[in-house]
């Protein structure tokens, strides 16, 4: 488990990332003897770097904490075992770390304001008071029972968040392109080295502005890229047909009056598949009627006419007259006798009902 610490704590990305949660270690851990009183011992102190100094006290209190994290893992570390693994030497080296990017972020001008460094304490569920907030009391009764001063707390916060703010950008942006990564991954059966060379884009020379024509073609190669999928909300209710079977029934007499009063929905219907041709002269309409007449197929003496027929489904006399030129045809047409063509002055078409009637 200690190698594991040793492993993790090597990155720098990981050191930035480990400091909150060493202050919890040491505002919430349990504090027992441990064999450390040699490390604290003196007031002097450990480190400095630039005009911040590492006292033993502090870097004490925080290896302390350290193993305390490290023994709920493995309850029967010891403190000997702790520190001939290097765990003593990780966290003073977390610690000027830490101080070394305090000291850079303060040299260029970053400030951690107070507010979001009260906003990171009242976060932890340790200074919570019974109504579930934070509360100022609880907070001060932690500190003390650790030994702790709210001075050094507060700086610690105020450390940590400068040094992510430092680490975090920069850790972002180390990425090697999908694009380039892909081939790279997907040759499973071989093992390659590569080097990769960084030129950063004010060493390219900008070129020609992109034309509109370019703009466009490369957003269609990347359309997936700007495109967001439609997506809708539907709402919709189920009824099931037990819910109101047997709770409502008609009478003879309701029923009866239903059928009156759609009596034009339940009353027979006469319809007739239609097959017509529509020509320009009525001229040509006889000729087209003669010929079906004399036992041509329609279809045959429209084609022969330059014309086509066609066959409409079987329909009432109302839905015709919606297709045809006025209800005066549909009026013809439904009037018919059979082996009789329709004869009407606003007709100029031979029409004929079913596939082997003529009218």
């Amino acid at each position: 488990m200690i190698s594991f610490f040793r492993r993790a704590l090597s990155s720098w990305v990981v050191l930035g990332l480990l400091a909150l949660i060493m202050i919890a270690f040491i505002v919430t851990g349990v504090g027992t003897p441990s064999g450390l009183d040699n490390l604290s011992g003196g007031g002097s102190n450990v480190a400095k770097v630039g005009g911040s100094t590492i006292s033993s006290t502090d870097a004490a209190a925080r290896v302390q904490a350290q193993l305390d994290g490290a023994r709920q893992q493995n309850p029967s570390l010891e403190i000997g075992t702790f520190v001939r693994s290097g765990g003593v030497d990780e966290v003073v080296d977390q610690m000027v770390n830490g101080r070394a990017f305090e000291q850079f972020g303060l040299k260029y001008g970053m400030t951690v304001s107070s507010r979001l460094v009260d906003g990171e304490i009242a976060a932890i569920p340790a200074f919570r008071g019974p109504s579930g907030s934070f509360d100022r009391n609880t907070f001060l009764g932690v500190l003390a029972q650790r030994k702790l001063n709210e001075r050094i707390v507060r700086e610690d916060f105020a450390r940590d968040k400068m040094t992510n703010a430092l680490i975090l950008p920069a850790a972002g942006v180390a990425r090697v392109p999908v694009g380039l990564v892909t081939p790279i991954a997907a040759l499973l059966l071989e093992a390659r080295t590569g080097q990769i060379g960084l030129v950063p884009t004010a060493a390219i020379a900008s070129g020609a502005p992109a034309s509109d024509a370019e703009l466009q073609k490369f957003y269609q190669r990347q359309l997936t890229r700007y495109t967001v999928p439609e997506t809708r909300i539907i709402r919709y209710a189920l009824f099931d047909r037990s819910r109101f079977e047997g709770k409502a029934s008609a009478t003879e007499a309701e029923i009866a009056q239903a059928y009156k009063a759609n009596s034009a929905q339940y009353a027979a219907k006469e319809t007739r598949v239609l097959s017509q041709v529509v020509v320009p002269t009525q001229a040509v309409a006889a000729q087209i009627a003669a010929k079906a007449r004399s036992g041509i197929a329609l279809s045959a003496a429209a084609k022969a006419s330059g014309a086509e027929a066609t066959t409409l489904a079987a329909q009432d006399q109302s839905a015709y007259a919606g297709l045809a030129a006025s209800p005066a045809i549909a009026k013809a047409a439904f009037a018919a006798a059979k082996g009789r063509d329709p004869r009407s002055p606003e007709i100029a078409a031979w029409l004929a009902c079913g596939p082997s009637r003529r009218y």
